[in-house]
């Protein structure tokens, strides 16, 4: 590659202001340097686009061949002001000078818009990269799970600033993006664990109702055996051999086991609704300490089902002595006083 020419202060050409008195001695001046300006000028060239040196001395040389036009036009003015009768000779002599100037003007224009133009490309890809780059990096952090509150990216006790996503080097940023991974490994497996224990409890629900819906089935499947017993053991006495005073003891759970004979079929029913009640209250107990082998591990849920198994033994316990020998012989007593049965 050749070497750039730059316009030196030896290679400047003084162009003379034109006036009313020296318009020929302008036009003059200028016409003889035009070989000059076209050898030199044209000589000069701008290497590239980081070539700023080369640039400013094409944009000086394009001045002054733009001054000398401008001189030779104003000349030609004073002239055809003080000599009418040359303005036809002077405006083809201008004209012929400017007709030359004008490539040489254009050439150097076309040069100097080159170089601009360079220099808007390199700013706007420099831009491009700059936020391609930035994109990249905000797409690497969300694939880490974190989350933008208008000023910096966020996953647990992990933060960084948009800024500095835009302005840290590479080395610097990928720190940060181990520093982040570390992290989003913790949360990620503290939530897989979390919902490997949702699961489990899932499943154990899913098993506990499973075994409560066997139990109403079996349950129901009592009750139908024992309204079955009970319609095949109560007589179908005739409506006028009802007893004096049987109307009093209707609807009756129990009687007094030494006073049952005297109470007939009133009795039986009412011992089998016992027995029906009994076998429901030992389905709920067992349902109830169900719930006491469950386990809850999380903190907030633990506490929860301790306070839950301290009411659920309290009802047990009370189911319990609801259901013994002495509470069914003390609701009988209360139902039948052995009096009206005398």
């Amino acid at each position: 590659m050749s070497e750039t020419l730059q316009l030196t202060p030896a290679h400047e050409i003084d162009i003379p202001s034109a006036g009313p008195n020296n318009g020929l001695t302008v036009i003059s001046e200028v016409e003889q340097s035009i070989a000059i300006m076209r050898e030199t000028f044209l000589g000069l060239t701008i290497s590239g686009p980081h070539d700023k040196s080369g640039y400013q001395s094409v944009s000086r040389a394009r001045k002054t061949v733009k001054k000398a036009r401008v001189e030779v036009e104003k000349a030609r003015k004073y002239l055809n002001e003080d000599h009418q009768a040359a303005i036809t000779r002077n405006n083809t002599l201008a004209k012929s000078i400017t007709s030359q100037l004008e490539p040489i003007e254009s050439e150097l224009l076309a040069r100097e818009d080159w170089y601009e133009a360079e220099q808007a490309r390199i700013e706007r890809e420099a831009l491009e990269a700059k936020n391609l780059m930035i994109r990249q990096r905000v797409e690497r952090l969300n694939a880490l799970g974190v989350t933008f509150d208008g000023v910096c990216y966020r996953l647990g006790d992990f933060f960084i600033a948009h800024e500095d996503v835009a302005s840290f080097d590479e080395q610097e940023f990928e720190g940060e993006e181990n520093s982040l991974r570390s992290v989003y490994e913790t949360v990620n497996a503290a939530r897989i664990e979390q919902q490997r224990q949702a699961e489990a409890l899932r499943i154990e629900q899913q098993r506990q109702a499973e075994e409560l819906r066997k139990e109403r089935e079996e349950l129901q499947a009592q009750r139908r055996q024992l309204e079955k017993q009970k319609s095949e053991l109560l007589p179908k006495a005739p409506a006028d051999e009802v007893p004096p005073g049987a109307e009093s003891t209707s609807g009756a759970l129990a009687v007094w086991p030494e006073v049952a004979p005297t109470l007939g079929g009133t009795h039986m029913q009412h011992e089998a609704d016992w027995l029906s009640d009994t076998q429901r209250v030992q389905v709920m107990q067992a349902q109830l300490s169900a719930l006491l082998e469950c386990e809850l591990t999380p903190p907030p849920l633990a506490s929860v089902k301790v306070r839950l198994d301290r009411e659920i033994r309290f009802w047990l316990d009370t189911l319990t002595q609801a259901t013994n020998q002495e509470a069914k012989s003390l609701f009988f007593h209360s139902v039948f006083p052995v009096s009206t049965i005398q």
